[in-house]
């Protein structure tokens, strides 16, 4: 439980925080027939969009990727390597090690 503890903290501590200047790009709603709100509002609506699909996109840390946990049971991987698939017809293998090699 100790390491569970230790671990939100951690990430915790490690998740930065991104504001958005919002006078940086009212400038691009000046046409607009928004009230000064409104386009702080605006601005910071499309700004959670965005944080949301950075959030996507870099969610999983490396470690935890690299670790093979799993993240709800803490379980370790499995002891054997998982079956190979192998086909007679496969060209693959051939291709790649006929390849160029690139400087």
């Amino acid at each position: 439980m100790e390491h569970d503890k230790t671990t939100k903290r951690f990430n915790g501590a490690a998740r930065p925080t991104v504001q958005v200047d919002v006078g940086l790009y009212q400038s691009y709603l000046d046409n607009t027939n928004m009230s000064q709100a409104q386009k702080e509002e605006f601005l910071q609506a499309m700004w959670s969009i965005i944080l949301g699909f950075v959030d996507l996109g870099w969610e999983v840390h490396p470690v935890q990727e690299a670790c093979g946990q799993n993240d709800e049971t803490n379980d370790p991987p499995p002891e054997s390597k998982p079956e190979r698939l192998y086909s007679e017809n496969s060209k693959i293998a051939e291709t790649f090690n006929n390849a160029p090699e690139v400087e």
